[in-house]
Formats: C-alpha cells, structure tokens, sequence
C-alpha cells in the first residue's frame, strides 16, 4: 500500500481531477443487491445504454434523423403535413357566406377552426349615408355621410379690446370668444411691470428673494422669507418679531414594549404610541438583514423558536452578523442528529453539534474521519487507513494491524462506534470517546495512563511500549476507567524510523556496523562503515601511574618508565633502553671561554671562583653571523656561494632606471617619460572577452568571459561545473586521489583506507566488547573495549552539533576511559615537551628545560629539568 498522508487523500467526489477523456474502459461504482461493486463502463452499457450505431429515421413528412453518435433533429418538412396527416376538425367542407348571410367561425387554442355556421345579415343599427352633418354655432362645413365630412371653426376677425398695450386680431386658428381680454400681462417681463404689487391688491409689497426651506413671513411693511431651518428642528413664534427655529425633545414616559406606529388596521392615519402586533413583523425573513437578533422566543416563517427544546426554523436565508447563542441553558437540550447549542459544562464550554449518527462533536475541541469500514470495527478500536472509496471521495478505514515500523502514521484514531464492513462510521482523531471499556483487561488500566497502539491485538491499545521493531505511536491517555462508561484521551502522535522524515538525516543502503557522523559541509547525518573513521589525537594514555615516562618501546607499542624513587636522577639511554640515573658528585675549578672558529674572542677567562667572560669580535656567517660590521647607504648584503659568505653590494641603475639610496631606503625610478595615446585589452586564447576599448583618454574596460583551464581558470561558470572540468571523465565511486605524481579520478584502493589497530592483515580493526550508549543509560560510563565488537550510540542521547562542535545535550565526541588503541599523537603540549602520567589513566607535558639541563626525577612527585653540577655521564 502506498504512504498516502491522510491529509491529502480526497474525501468528497469534488476534489478528484477531471478524468482527461471519457472511455468505455473507465471503472464506475455500482451498488447491486445492497453490496459496493465496480464494473466497466462499457460493460454496464452494453446491457443498459444505447449504442451508438442506432439510428433515429424520419418517417412520413419528416426531415432530419440520423446516428446516435450525436444529437439528433427532427422536423416537419416543408409540405410534409397534408389533409390525409391531419386529424378531422368536425367541420363540414363547404363555402360559409353570401350577400345574405355571414359567416360564423369557432377556431380552438392550435388556431385550427374546429366550426363554422351562418347567420342572415341585417342593417339594424346602422346609420344610412344619406344622413347629414349639419354644422352648428361657430361652426361652418358638413354634409351628408355618403363621403368623409369636415367641420370648421367660424374664427372672427375682430380686434380684441386694447389696453395700456396695442392688440391684433391674430392669426392662430384656435378658437376664443370675440370679447375676450387680449392681450395678458407677462408678470416675468419687466417691460410690463411698473412697481410692486402692494399687499391689498394681492402683492408682496417688498421685492423677495427665494430661499429653500425658508418661510415667507408679513412684517409691517409686506412679507419677508425667512431662513432654512435643519432637519428636526420646529418653528417657534417670536411675537410680532421674525420667527425662530429651535429644537424639541418630545420625551414623556411611555408603556414599556410601545412603539410609534402607524394604525393597526384600516386607512392611514396619524402615528401614535402602541404594542408590536403579529401584523407589525414580516411573515418571512428571506432576504431580510437582521442586527443583533436574541432569537429566546418569538417566531421565525411562523415556527415558533426558544423553547427549551425549540422546534426547527425554516430559515431559508437569514443574513445576520452573528448568532448569539443563550449560554446556560439548564436543562441542556436532548441531542438529535442536525442540532446545534451551547454547552456551559466546565469541560465543554464550546458549541455541540450532533453529526450522522449518535456521534455529538463539541465544535473547536474534537476531529473526526469519516470512513467506510473494511471489515468490522468495534466502538474503542485503534482504526488505520487501509485506502479510498475511490471516486466518492471517501477513507476506507480498518482496525489496526500489521504496520510496519516506518507506518505508524497510517493510524488515523479510536472508533467513535461501531460499525459492520462497508458500514460508515466518525473515527476521533481528537477528542475524546466516551461509553467504552477502559479498564485495559489484565493490564489494568488507570487514570491518567498514556496508551500506545498495540501490534499484538488487532485495533488494540496497550500501556507498555512496543518492543522495535515495530509501528509506535502514543495513541490516547485513560481520561476515566469503566468497563462500559470509560472515556479517552485520543490525540495520535507518531513515531517513525531514524531517517525517515528527519530533515538533517540520509542514509543510503544501511549495512551491519555501520556508524552515524555529521557531513559539516552538506549539513546532515549520514551513515558511513567504521573503516571510513579517521583516528585523531587522544588527549590522554591510558595505563602507566603518576609521575610515569611515556616511551615507545616498538613501533605503534607504548610503555611507561616507572618514576624512580631516589631524589636528583636524571634519564639516561644506556644503548638499549631509558634508564634512571643519579648524578655524579664534584666541583668546577675553572671555567673558560673559547670563540673557535666563529670569528668572536673572549676575555676575562679562565674564572677560578667568580668574575665576567667578555665577548668581542665579528660573527662568521658560517656561525650565524654576517661577518660584517660597517655599510654605506643602499648596501645590500648579497649570498656568495664561494666560500659561503655574505657580501656587501649596491644596486646598479640599467638603461631608463635610476637607483637613489638613502639612509635605509633605496628608490628606484623610471628615467624615460613617453605619452600612452591609446590602451586596449584583447583576451587571446584564454576565454575572457574586454569591451571599452581602445581608451584614447579616459574610460573602462569591462572584462567578461571564463578564464580558461590552460590560462588558470576552469572554464566554467559554477563550482560544481569546474570541479567536473577538473576531474575530468569519471565513474561513479571514484574519488581525487595522488598516484605519486598526479591527482586523478580513481576508485579507491586497499591501501588508502585508514585502520584502526594496525593489525598484521592490514585491514581496520574494530573496538568490541564496547557498550551501547542510550539516553536511557546503559553502559554509558566505566565501559572498557578490546577490539571485536563495535562501538553502539543511540542517535537520541545528543542533540543536532552546532558550529562549535557542541550539541544540545554536551560536546560531541566519545570519551574512551579504557584501554585504547594506539594513538599517533597526543593532543596539547607544545614543542618540545615531555609526555608524563600525572595519574592513573592521566597524562601531562613538561615544558621543555634551557639547554645544558638534564630530567630529575622527584620520586612521586612530577619531574623536572635540573642543572648537572658535575661527574661522570
């Protein structure tokens, strides 16, 4: 089965990709006598579709037809339908209507006239053309009907009556009395208006300007308009002064649950305070925004809503801010598949929805899948993904077993209930399950036990932690013990082999001894074989006691010379072996200094008790020395291999230099000037290109291109690039190898591979009898190795190293306190210094002594370098 992460299997048909092409192979999902089966599309067609080879033909006065490999038409063809084809109305054939009778037709809804009959014809209620219209008062024309007849207006000539402006009788043909008053006044031309009108005449008596919103007001002199007021405001009487707008607060103490409203019933009327009635809400609240809504009581579509256990509301559409919920109902209400409400029990405390079933999910604090089960699962089984329905887009789920160590995280959770195969049934992957045996059989659960999924028992839980190999997960924790009203925890976390998914680890093909190292340039872990190690220095020699000598006594073997226990003796070699010795007894008579051959001399010597041995002279170059002791300014000292000596030269100025010395300087300097009148750069052959040039005076060349490998380069423009042009052709395993004269792609070779005890075959030895370091304890102190077992680390006792090579749990390395193999080097001391054992398994340096000085031993104590006073060596 593959590791398909159950986060990213689809569970609805909607999230499955759109097939790329319709085939008759394609599988399909058939339910046949109440079981799940697949079957060929093509074959599901052959016995209930149509094949596509059928033909649809037309038939009689028709058109159109054809296979059903596509959409077929069919029509009427142009004169298809003839008398023989339509149905018989019920109307006698023959000729309706003559000069005495009229014809009477019934025609039906299609427009066919289903009957026809006859009635006589008469010229009752018509009007005879000879009858006239005769032209009235102020008329003029008419005549008899026998053709169409005209009246006329009789419009007069006369001129009106004339007054402050001259009249015309005018020209327009609409009618108007003789006498009546022509021409009228023009109030907007002011050619005809002189003065106002005063008030008694039906006047202003003042000139008045419009203004919205004002009011026209009379003053004692005529009328004004006075100002807009706002919205809200009211008009109060300031006397015989203009008037006021001012604000009113209409505040007096009102029923509680009144509103101002218009009339219950019946015509429109003034608005007064009232109770809501049913009529004042609407009957529906589809498309209605409400704000702030405690739906406690009242109705919603005329379902009454709020009781304690509330009858459901058809709310088609309800467009709200927010829904309040009442947070403590007592009691809670009885749960029912669909229903949702507040739950203010202190562990709760959220939304409670029942889903499908008896399965109640308190909304925020539980998770769920839904799967279809492959076998039967029992209520309180561990379930696994065992696959998809398929186009459905539903989980196939089973009781848990068989998983491998790298599949622990194919468990999904706890069974919710119970569920027989291909039954669907909610898995908690988070939250609790309640009503299930909790007691752990002979494990005897307790409260507050984290349980682990267990291999052994089909959909099984156990308290030990499995034995590896095998699939570990932490599974749920007892929340309370009962054999049938038990409750866990579920909240699955996942454990994996190493490698598997850790971001920093690779391994490849793992083989037996192989040990995990950290790659600091591709920053992981990678398993590597032992063999591949490279031994360092050891700080420390195991063995020897305090005050010891670290001597090699053969080649890659290592012994102690034991401290000696007299005072003042020194190490002497007595030609097979390092021996303590103690120091001769006797006196210096005379001491004297001789300069040899080094070109110094002494005086003041010999010294027989006390005094000072003067050194003068020049020191011989053969001694150290330049044998020189005066220079002039720009003087060289320059290597004469006659003789070996250092002579003293200066520098002579060639062709265009010239040489300035000074008092420790020398100058050299360019004599010839020219003009440069044009500089340009050409990259021959070596893979660079140059733009900007020639310069005639000032400018840049740009240089580009790769250098190539013959010029210094590598010809390439990345490392990884470069790094193939080096190496030239290669096979995989080969690495950079030296064959004495050159370093080529070579596989690896016998000799090249580091040991680790030098033994006599040549190939690595191994460290056994070793103990395995776990970060649950184990042999990790006191353990020593003697060379057939391998070392065993438990990747969990440290942490992820940082740059300094420390990690989250100490500094990486191991410490080995038993007895080692031979070591090439110690770490610390410096040059010169002489290893010894401060203690048991301890090892230190002394400081090298000056010259003449010989090691005395100090018994127990740690040794130190001494004078030699006199005798025999």
């Amino acid at each position: 089965m593959t590791d398909v992460p159950s986060n990213l299997i689809p569970t609805r048909i909607s999230q499955l990709p759109v097939a790329p092409v319709a085939d008759e192979n394609s599988q399909m999902m058939i339910i046949y006598q109440g079981q799940n089966y697949r079957i060929r599309v093509g074959d599901l067609l052959s016995v209930a579709g149509v094949p596509l080879t059928r033909q649809v033909i037309a038939g009689t006065g028709m058109a159109g037809g054809g296979q059903l490999s596509a959409n077929v038409t069919l029509s009427i063809a142009p004169g298809g339908v003839g008398s023989t084809e339509l149905a018989s109305s019920g109307v006698t054939p023959g000729v309706y209507g003559n000069s005495t009778d009229i014809p009477i037709f019934t025609v039906d809804a299609t427009g066919r006239v289903v009957a026809a009959t006859t009635i006589p014809a008469t010229i009752t209620g018509y009007v005879p053309d000879t009858r006239q219209v005769i032209a009235g008062t102020g008329l003029t024309g008419g005549g008899p009907l026998n053709a169409d007849v005209t009246l006329a207006a009789a419009l007069s000539d006369l001129l009106p009556l004339i007054g402050d402006n001259a009249g015309a009788a005018g020209v327009s043909t609409e009618m108007a009395r003789a006498d009546h008053q022509h021409p009228a006044v023009d109030l907007s031309d002011q050619a005809q208006i002189n003065g106002i009108l005063p008030m008694d005449q039906g006047g202003t008596a003042r000139s008045l300007v419009p203004d919205e919103g004002g009011i026209v007001w009379s003053g004692a002199d005529g009328l004004y308009i006075g100002p807009a007021g706002v919205y809200g405001q009211v008009l109060v009487s300031a006397g015989q002064a203009e008037y006021i707008w001012a604000s009113v607060d209409i505040d007096i103490p009102r029923p509680a649950n009144t509103v101002r409203a218009g009339p219950v019933s019946g015509p429109d009327a003034i608005p007064t305070f009232r109770a809501l009635v049913n009529a004042d809400i609407p009957t529906t609240l589809d498309g209605k925004t409400l704000t702030n809504v405690d739906v406690n009581s009242g109705t919603i579509d005329n379902t009454t809503i709020g009781a304690t256990t509330p009858a459901p509301a058809t709310v088609t559409t309800l467009d709200t801010d927010y829904v309040d919920f009442a947070p403590a109902l007592s009691p809670l209400p009885v749960d029912a598949t669909g229903r949702l409400y507040y739950d203010n029990n202190d562990q709760f405390q959220t939304l409670v929805f029942q889903m499908n079933g008896s399965v109640v999910q308190h909304i925020g604090e539980e998770q769920f899948y839904r799967i279809k089960c492959q076998g039967s699962i029992t209520k309180g089984q561990v379930v696994m993904f065992a696959g998809t329905v398929g186009a459905s887009g539903g989980l196939i789920g089973a009781a848990a077993t068989g998983l491998q160590p790298e599949q622990a995280n194919y468990i999904l959770g706890v069974a919710d209930e119970s569920g027989s195969n291909n039954d669907w049934i909610f898995v908690t992957s988070f939250g609790e399950v309640k009503q299930i045996d909790t007691t752990g059989g002979a494990e005897n659960w307790v409260q507050g036990q984290v349980l682990y999924y267990n291999p052994a028992v089909t959909g099984g839980l156990t308290k030990t932690k499995p034995n590896t190999p095998n699939a570990i997960a932490i599974v749920a924790a007892v929340v309370h013990v009962g054999s049938s009203n038990g409750i866990l925890f579920v909240r699955p976390t996942y454990g994996n082999v190493l490698g598997a998914t850790d971001g920093n680890v690779q391994f490849g093909t793992l083989n037996n001894g192989d040990v995990i190292v950290y790659d600091g340039t591709d920053l992981r872990w990678e398993n590597v074989a032992q063999s591949s190690l490279v031994v360092g220095s050891a700080t420390n020699v195991a063995g020897g006691a305090a005050n010891q000598i670290v001597y090699n006594t053969a080649a890659s073997t290592t012994s102690f010379i034991t401290a000696p226990t007299v005072s003042s003796t020194f190490l002497k070699w007595d030609g097979a072996a390092f021996v303590w010795d103690t120091a001769g007894a006797g006196s210096v008579s005379s001491v004297d200094v001789s300069g040899g051959t080094t070109g110094l001399t002494t005086s003041g010597g010999p010294i027989t008790s006390s005094g000072t041995i003067t050194i003068a002279g020049t020191l011989n170059v053969a001694n150290g020395g330049t044998g020189q002791t005066t220079y002039t300014d720009g003087q060289l000292l320059i290597g004469n291999s006659t003789g070996n000596t250092l002579a003293k030269a200066t520098l002579t100025a060639g062709t265009g230099i010239s040489v300035t010395n000074g008092s420790g300087s020398i100058t050299i300097a360019a004599t010839n000037n020219g003009t440069v009148t044009s500089v340009d750069v050409s990259g021959g052959t070596t893979g660079l290109t140059f733009s900007g040039g020639p310069v005639t005076s000032s400018g840049t060349i740009t240089m580009a291109g790769t250098l190539a490998i013959a010029n210094g380069g590598s010809g390439q423009t990345t490392a990884q690039a470069a790094m193939n042009a080096f190496a030239g052709a290669t096979t995989s395993g080969q690495y950079l190898r030296g064959n004495g004269s050159n370093v080529v792609m070579s596989a690896i070779q016998a000799a090249d591979v580091p040991t680790l005890n030098q033994n006599t075959t040549g190939s690595a030895g191994s460290v056994a009898n070793a103990a395995t370091f776990t970060n649950t304890g184990g042999a990790a102190a006191g353990a020593t190795f003697n060379g057939s077992a391998p070392v065993t680390i438990d990747y969990s006792t440290v942490g992820a190293p940082s740059a300094t090579g420390t990690g989250a749990s100490g500094t990486w390395g191991i410490s080995i306190t038993g007895t080692a193999a031979t070591a090439t080097n110690l770490a610390g001391g410096a040059a010169s210094n002489i290893v010894y054992q401060s203690g048991v398994g301890t090892t230190a340096f002394l400081a090298n002594g000056t010259a003449g000085q010989v090691l005395l031993s100090n018994g127990a104590s740690a040794p130190s370098w001494a004078g030699i006073d006199g005798g025999t060596f």
